[in-house]
C-alpha cells in the first residue's frame, strides 16, 4: 500500500463523519446481515482508501483476503492516529474461504512431469526449477532470487543458503541438496555463466530483458540478459509443460507439498523437514503433508505387528463350523 494512500485515508477520516456510509447501528446490521457483513469492510475501503468496493462477482485480483490485508495496515495507522474507535464496532473483515494445502504428485506423475519437460528445450528453465523445487521443497520465489554466493557446492554435503529477505518466514535457511537438486543447480549455473553471470552477487537465473514488455516496466525495451537482476517468472513455460504432461490442475507450489509428503512418508522426522522447508511449527508441516493410501496402509500394518496371535484366533473363530452368532446389542444399564 502506498504511504500516500494511507496519509490521504487518515486525512479523509479526520474531516468526515467516520461512520458515513457504514451501518449506523447494530440494529441496522441485524436487519440486513447478508448485505452488511460485506459492506462494512468495503465501506471502510471506499471511504478511507478512496477506491470503490469490489463486487462479489468481479473480485478478480482484489480478493477478500487482499482487501483484509490492506485494511490491517490501515487500521494500525488509524489506531495510532486515534481515529479507529468510531469504526471498531462497525467493522468486520470480509469472509475468506480457506483453501486446502494443494496436492502432492505421485512418483509416477513426478517422473512424467520431468520426462515431459526434457522433450522441449524451451522448457529448460522450467525443468530445472521443477527438479529443484521437488528436490529441496523451496518456493518459487526462493529459487528465483538465488545468487551465485548462495550456492555451497564444494562441501561433501552441498546446500543452498536462503537469506532472510528472500524467505517467507524472514529467517535464514540452508536446504540440503540431494543428487537431483545438485543436478539442477549445476545445470542452471552453467547456463548463468553463458549469460554473463560471474560475480558472487549475480543471479543464478539472470533476467531476460526481452520478456519485460509492460508499458510500466522500467526494463521495457531492453535486450539480452542482465545477471544483476533475477528472472521473475516461468509461468508461460510451466503452463505449457504441465498441460503436455496431463497435469493441468497442478500448481508449481505443489512441488513443495510433494517434497514434504515424500519426506514424511520416508520416515524423516518432522523437525528435520521443518528445517529443510522453513516451517516454524510442526502443525504447518503436517498441514502440508499429503499421505497417500499406501502410507496409511503401511501405518495400520505396523500397528498390527505383534498381534498375529490375536488375529489368528479371530480367524479360527470365524472359520469354525459352529461359530457363535454375534451377541445382541446390550440394553439399558448393560451398555458401556
Amino acid at each position: 500500500m502506498d504511504p500516500r494512500t494511507i496519509t490521504g485515508a487518515v486525512a479523509r477520516l479526520s474531516r468526515r463523519d467516520p461512520a458515513e456510509g457504514l451501518c449506523s447501528s447494530r440494529a441496522d446490521h441485524r436487519a440486513a446481515p447478508e448485505r452488511n457483513h460485506r459492506c462494512r469492510a468495503q465501506a471502510v475501503q471506499y471511504y478511507a482508501l478512496g477506491y470503490p468496493p469490489v463486487p462479489d462477482e468481479a473480485a478478480g485480483n482484489r480478493r477478500p483476503k487482499t482487501i483484509n490485508n490492506e485494511l490491517l495496515v490501515l487500521t494500525a495507522v488509524l489506531k495510532n492516529a486515534r481515529l479507529w474507535a468510531p469504526l471498531r464496532e462497525l467493522y468486520e473483515p470480509l469472509p475468506v474461504t480457506k483453501r486446502g494445502p494443494g496436492q502432492a504428485l505421485s512418483p509416477e506423475q513426478t517422473t512424467k512431469l520431468i520426462e515431459t519437460a526434457m522433450t522441449n528445450d524451451a522448457w529448460f528453465v522450467a525443468l530445472c526449477a521443477t527438479v529443484l523445487a521437488y528436490a529441496t521443497g523451496c518456493r518459487s520465489g526462493e529459487i528465483k532470487k538465488l545468487q551465485l554466493r548462495d550456492l555451497m557446492l564444494d562441501s561433501a554435503r552441498p546446500y543452498i543458503h536462503l537469506r532472510p529477505e528472500n524467505t517467507k518466514s524472514r529467517r535464514d535457511r540452508e536446504p540440503a541438496l540431494n543428487e537431483l537438486g545438485l543436478w539442477s543447480v549445476n545445470q542452471l549455473l552453467t547456463r548463468a555463466g553463458m549469460l554473463g553471470a560471474n560475480d558472487p552477487d549475480h543471479y543464478l537465473l539472470p533476467a531476460d530483458l526481452s520478456k519485460h514488455t509492460k508499458k510500466t516496466d522500467p526494463l521495457r525495451g531492453g535486450k539480452g540478459f542482465d545477471p544483476a537482476r533475477h528472472q521473475t517468472s516461468w509461468n508461460s513455460a510451466w503452463e505449457k509443460l504441465k498441460k503436455a504432461a496431463g497435469l493441468e490442475n497442478f500448481r508449481f507450489h505443489d512441488l513443495r507439498h510433494t517434497h514434504i509428503t515424500r519426506a514424511i512418508e520416508a520416515g524423516v522426522p518432522v523437525e528435520v523437514v521443518m528445517a529443510q522447508v522453513g516451517h516454524i511449527s510442526p502443525e504447518m508441516t503436517r498441514y502440508y503433508t499429503h499421505l497417500g493410501a499406501d502410507s496409511k496402509h503401511a501405518a495400520v500394518a505396523a500397528v498390527q505387528q505383534g498381534s498375529e496371535a490375536a488375529l489368528a484366533a479371530l480367524k479360527r473363530n470365524a472359520e469354525a463350523p459352529e461359530a457363535k452368532p454375534a451377541p445382541a446389542p446390550a440394553s439399558g444399564s448393560d451398555r458401556a
